[in-house]
């Protein structure tokens, strides 16, 4: 497998945003709920991706 040196993913789980989304400049990656009521519900899916990387990974 060759990786290109001129990418790279980035999944923070959390940053400022370059605008404001639903009135909201910071952006972060948790499940909504009572306790964290400004997530954009990408929790979820950050976790399945890095899981499938690692089922991946060789022994």
């Amino acid at each position: 497998m060759t990786n290109d040196t001129n990418g790279w993913l980035q999944m923070p789980g959390s940053r400022t945003l370059h605008a404001p989304v639903n009135g909201q400049w910071w952006y972060w990656a948790n499940t909504r709920s009572a306790a964290t009521p400004d997530g954009f519900n990408q929790e979820e899916t950050i976790k399945a991706i890095r899981a499938g990387d690692a089922a991946k990974r060789p022994d």
